[in-house]
């Protein structure tokens, strides 16, 4: 319960970002191409990092591993108020390389604690804080932002990840140590062979092609409502957090009972008419459809990618 907790709150704060900071960006003076690089350096840096995270965990344990992410998520976070553009674009890489360090020992971390017959379940557990937050977080941050100075928002998002510090370093029973093979100076090498699994490639290319419009939302969404002279921008977040929490159970069942075929299709369509309805929003009626359709096709096609993987 407590990693989870700590989950909770590290994506509560860090998805505080995505949706508000490449408009700041633009706001003290950047371009739209640097307003991109706020999230495509984070992107790269926390992929480099994932690819050695297994032999890092493996050397140092996960406790130190998402200890030192989370520090570096912390601090940058707070040290983005003072920040021009360049540094900004700085900053955000090293949150890359928190970001994915911490993510990958948190899940090894959950994957250890919990029971061979309750694992699913676990998982399951583990997937809605990301949900949670993931849905719920971006309304948040862009009403604050909307109300409030950024630097409130950066705070807010600061002060959550310290929150799950404090209780990580609460927490007992995490590995500390290198593993008997780390230990013995057996490491996991770092190699083509080792980070490439012919077997996830088309659940990981489904899950590619599903984050990279929903990255895109949630990083041009308010810039697309000051354009489109859209004040309520925020409630695509209502509408879309609504809908996963809403027919998550419902597709669930369905997939229970049909496979993954039956709603991977119709919930891309679903997507496509969602980015659709989007694009031609200017008034809050379109945009709550947009929403609504957005949300169920993300469910349906990311339970179905979900699938594949397992």
């Amino acid at each position: 319960m407590a990693l989870l907790s700590v989950n909770l709150l590290l994506c509560f704060g860090f998805y505080m970002l995505p949706a508000t900071l490449p408009a700041y960006v633009k706001q003290i003076g950047g371009t739209n191409f640097e307003a991109s690089l706020v999230i495509g350096m984070f992107s790269i840096m926390s992929l480099a990092s994932r690819v050695i995270s297994g032999t890092v965990v493996d050397a140092v344990g996960e406790k130190i591993v998402i200890l030192s992410g989370v520090v570096i998520i912390a601090v940058t976070t707070l040290s983005l108020i003072w920040m021009p553009v360049g540094g900004i674009l700085l900053l955000r890489s090293l949150q890359g390389v928190g970001w994915g360090l911490s993510t990958a020992a948190i899940a090894t971390a959950v994957y250890k604690v919990v029971p061979e017959k309750r694992r699913g379940e676990g998982s399951g557990y583990y997937s809605l804080t990301v949900i949670i937050s993931l849905s719920l977080t971006p309304l948040v941050a862009i009403l604050l932002m909307s109300s409030f100075p950024f630097s409130l928002v950066l705070g807010t998002s600061a002060v959550l990840t310290g929150a799950a510090l404090l209780l990580l370093l609460l927490r007992k029973g995490l590995s500390s140590r290198p593993t008997i093979d780390a230990q013995r100076g057996s490491y996991r090498r770092v190699t083509l062979r080792n980070i490439f699994e012919k077997g996830a490639l088309l659940p990981s290319f489904l899950c590619f092609v599903l984050s990279v419009p929903l990255c895109g939302v949630m990083a041009y969404l308010v810039p697309f409502g000051q354009e489109q002279h859209i004040d309520n921008i925020w409630i695509f977040f209502i509408g879309y957090s609504t809908m996963i929490l809403v027919t998550r159970p419902f597709i669930g069942r369905l997939f229970d009972r049909k496979g993954h075929a039956i709603i991977i299709l119709p919930g891309c369509v679903a997507i496509v008419l969602g980015l659709f309805a989007l694009s031609l929003a200017q008034s809050t009626a379109m945009l709550v459809v947009a929403s609504l359709l957005y949300g169920l096709g993300y469910v349906a096609a990311n339970l179905g990618g979900e699938s594949l993987s397992g």
